[in-house]
């Protein structure tokens, strides 16, 4: 599935789109990105929802989800 935002102020030096990935197993899917060369931002949410902010080798930023 693939959804769209509308966000009313853009900020500033990121990019225009901005994925948002989920994965059934959250840390493998970390580690496997991470070797793949993106770069780790931040871990996010708590134990009812998580995701993590990373960025491609370019900048760009995507996070990804744990889905339940």
């Amino acid at each position: 599935m693939l959804a769209f935002q509308k966000v009313d102020k853009p900020t500033a030096g990121k990019n225009k789109i901005h994925l948002d990935l989920d994965a059934s197993d959250l840390d493998s899917e970390v580690d496997r990105l991470v070797a793949a060369g993106a770069r780790l931002i931040e871990r996010r949410g708590d134990e009812s929802f998580r995701w993590v902010t990373f960025a491609d080798p370019q900048g760009n930023e995507f996070d990804v989800a744990e889905h339940g």
